[in-house]
């Protein structure tokens, strides 16, 4: 990837992260982590991936996200000194669940041995 799309990933992180946690108002208990962004090599779209907990907020706040998505466009451009502010496409991380879902797996093969 080039750096200097790796330097607008990065940018976009921190940004992102500090608008949502000014601007926008999720369910009270609910914490969300932006853990990566993606942008394309075209620079028109940028997948944001999030970390939610707890995880029955996970629709909730990603409709909250997808419906503010316009508006943290337009934060993003003001304070990024960059033609085009990518569309943002959001993702939410299930790395997580995944890793307790096989554990569960390996503990039950475990226990029918």
């Amino acid at each position: 990837m080039p750096r200097r799309i790796e330097q607008l990933n990065e940018l976009l992180q921190r940004e992102i992260g500090a608008i949502i946690a000014r601007d926008v108002e999720f369910p009270k208990g609910t914490m969300v982590t932006i853990l990566s962004v993606r942008t394309a090599g075209d620079l028109k779209n940028a997948s944001i991936t999030v970390s939610i907990f707890p995880d029955n907020k996970r629709g909730d706040v990603l409709r909250i996200v997808r419906k503010k998505s316009r508006h943290i466009e337009m934060l993003l451009q003001e304070h990024i000194p960059v033609h085009h502010i990518p569309s943002l496409l959001w993702r939410i991380d299930v790395t997580e669940q995944k890793a307790q879902e096989v554990e569960k797996l390996l503990d039950s093969l475990q226990k029918k041995e």
